[in-house]
């Protein structure tokens, strides 16, 4: 399948010690899939001319197709995340995202004819053609998003939310029928596009850059720390929704659209400006913390919304939401990228426990219309019920230490780095002052050298104790053991293994592992630049991050790290 789509980069750069990532087509993919969402699942009523299923208090309501739509595409998604490993060559196969786009395709399709064929059948078929499809292209967006680094995940997901009350609020709302449904039907084809060109092609193909296995995590602790937050924030942030988004996106008024246009802007501004604020780190602790605080006071204009001059008010409600849904797809990102998790682990967990209790939260207004008179603050109850919520899911957020204790690929991790770190010092020394000095210069240089010719796959290894006066140490422990787990290759097939071993050791983040391999392979940042298609600002923040995690100062100290995590033969 020939698919060629222009790639377009732009590059935000705040000095050398912080790069912001790379705007690229990620952020104009994700954007449709989010506008194919307002378009199908929140304006159905105005696009396909649904009946409303469901009605309650603050103008919440509900649609069929929404309701079917939403619980199978939770529950693929957690099928997804639990059967990660088991079925990879099928979550990751071109042949699946093709697949998943035609069925949100002819589901969205589908839904032209209820005018005509009118019925729940009809209805409840189509949510499930694209509960199944939009699960599938959500892996394929978390799985690319996944292999940016911290800031372009942060950059393109600020961008998109723009791109995606653009493309609904103008091209698809006030699209006569059935034009508006058509053009609805083919944005997963053109995500199709996007995506075909962003999905890699497999290891043996491109043995230049290998896909590097995810660490090893314990599922337990894991669903506990990660699992039970993201529930407690989708019940809130399904609230919000139901107050918000669901409410204004239907509306023919033009003040109405044009107040969710200036809501996404200063959505995408106020991301941006947070995470510039605080540095742009991966830390998605430093994201919440002034965020979760401005999502909370948006919802005190929940009670303005229903008065007749209720544009300033809808805005900062949807500016809320906006920020929120951004936020927790930040934090799945940010987590599959920062750890090295499997992104389809990460996002089939987490999106589908966000989907389901957005759901119960999006119920919640319009269950509570029948006993709301009983909360000490009549319908204002459910605002203060929404803040608790959102204080509770805080603090069960868990922070990066507590992920780093429960992703650490063994116990004794700390151990094996130690080692490692007292076994390469020593070599470091043991060099001449002008191999030294020249390896410092070539370090220092290497944003800017025009040669990128890489050196010798051979390193020199030092010449090691007799084997039986020495047992075998932590280090080799260790990477014996990977080696025993995976297949043999050959080639790069050991170098990989090598490279993955002080990869795992040091925790480094699946950015800084691809970047960590071509400078152990001995290329210098323009190459790397070429190759992993980011900017100069980026690459240099990278390889400084990959020495400071690993405890080198040099390339020539990190090659010789990457030989000695090889075992002794």
């Amino acid at each position: 399948m020939g698919i060629r789509v222009p790639r377009i980069t732009v590059n935000a750069d705040f000095g050398d010690d912080t790069a912001f990532g790379d705007l690229s087509l990620l952020s104009v993919g994700y954007g449709l899939h989010q506008a194919w969402v307002y378009a199908v699942m929140f304006g159905t009523p105005t696009i396909f001319g649904t009946q409303t299923y469901v009605t309650g208090m603050y103008g919440s309501h509900a649609s069929l197709p929404f309701l079917v739509s939403i619980v199978v595409f939770g529950l693929c998604l957690l099928f997804a995340g639990i059967t990660d490993q088991r079925l990879l060559r099928t979550y990751i196969s071109k042949k699946t995202l093709a697949a998943g786009a035609a069925l949100m395709s002819a589901g969205t399709l589908l839904l032209l004819a209820t005018p005509v064929i009118s019925g729940p059948a009809l209805e409840a078929v189509s949510g499930v053609m694209t509960g199944i499809g939009s699960a599938i292209l959500i892996l394929f967006w978390g799985v690319a998003f996944a292999r940016c680094d911290s800031a372009s995940i942060v950059l393109n997901s600020s961008i998109a939310i723009s791109i995606a009350i653009g493309v609904y609020a103008i091209g698809l709302h006030y699209g006569p029928f059935p034009i508006a449904g058509i053009l609805a039907g083919i944005i997963p084809l053109l995500e199709l596009a996007i995506l075909w060109n962003k999905t890699p092609a497999p290891y043996s193909e491109r043995n230049e850059v290998p896909i590097f296995k995810p660490l090893p995590v314990n599922h337990a602790k894991f669903f506990l720390r990660f699992g039970i937050p993201v529930f407690v924030f989708g019940v809130a942030l399904g609230t919000l929704r139901q107050t918000s988004i669901q409410y204004i996106v239907p509306a023919s008024n033009v003040g109405d659209q044009i107040a969710m246009l200036l809501a996404a802007g200063f959505a995408s501004v106020v991301i941006l400006v947070t995470i510039v604020a605080l540095g742009g780190g991966d830390k998605w602790s430093r994201y919440f913390r002034p965020l979760v605080p401005f999502i909370a006071v948006t919802l005190f204009f929940l009670p303005l919304s229903e008065m007749s001059d209720n544009t300033f008010a809808t805005m900062f409600l949807v500016m809320g939401y906006l920020c929120f849904e951004a936020l927790m797809w930040l934090f799945f990102g940010e987590l599959a990228q920062r750890f090295r998790l499997s992104p389809i682990y990460v996002f089939g967990l987490g999106r589908g426990m966000l989907a389901l209790a957005g759901l119960a939260g999006s119920l919640f207004p319009i269950v509570a219309a029948n006993w709301v008179h009983l909360l000490p603050f009549g319908e204002q109850g459910v605002i203060v019920i929404v803040l608790l919520i959102m204080v509770v899911a805080y603090a069960l957020l868990p922070r990066e230490r507590e992920i780093e204790a429960i992703v650490a690929p063994c116990p004794l991790v700390k151990a094996v780095s130690l080692e490692l770190s007292d076994r390469v010092r020593p070599l470091g020394q043991a060099g001449s002052a002008g191999e030294g000095a020249a390896a410092a210069a070539q370090s220092g240089n290497n944003a800017t050298a025009a040669t990128n010719a890489p050196a010798p796959d051979a390193e020199i290894a030092p010449e090691p104790e007799p084997t039986a006066r020495r047992a075998p140490s932590l280090l080799e422990l260790s990477s014996a053991r990977r080696a025993d787990e995976g297949e043999e290759r050959k080639g790069g097939g050991r170098f990989r293994a090598k490279c993955e071993t002080v990869a795992n050791t040091y925790l480094l983040s699946r950015r800084e592992t691809e970047i960590m391999f071509f400078l152990a392979k001995g290329h210098n940042a323009a190459y790397i630049q070429e190759k992993l298609y980011i900017s100069e600002g980026t690459a240099k923040t990278h390889i400084r991050h990959v020495y400071k995690k690993t405890n080198v100062h040099s390339q020539q100290e990190l090659m010789r790290l990457v030989e000695l995590a090889d075992p002794a033969e």
